[in-house]
């Protein structure tokens, strides 16, 4: 499975193209990924993050929930959770909410 550093394109590209591996920059040694294979930073290894898969299933709810927002609120959406895997988190848990 492919491994992407995260930005709030990549929700459109799995809704069509399948599931991906999520990691954000800000945890890279670098912010850069390499040959598919990140290298967390000792901060990030020291609380034992990984990549997360993002399926087309989740991903075609959150681009339903998105398109539901005013343009004020999806802008400050997507700077969150372009920014932090918490943010984008919470956005998944909040999606789920809206669904049920």
């Amino acid at each position: 499975m492919k491994t992407v550093i995260f930005n709030s394109n990549v929700i459109n590209e799995v809704k069509k193209n399948g599931p991906v591996k999520l990691v954000w920059a800000n945890e890279l040694v670098g912010g850069v990924l390499t040959n598919q294979k990140p290298v967390f930073t000792e901060e990030s290894k020291s609380i034992g993050l990984e990549a997360i898969i993002l399926d087309s299933y989740t991903a075609s709810a959150m681009v339903k929930v998105m398109g539901a927002l005013s343009e004020g609120v999806k802008e400050k959406v997507i700077k969150r959770i372009d920014s932090d895997r918490a943010y984008f988190g919470m956005f998944v848990e909040q999606v789920w909410n809206c669904v049920k």
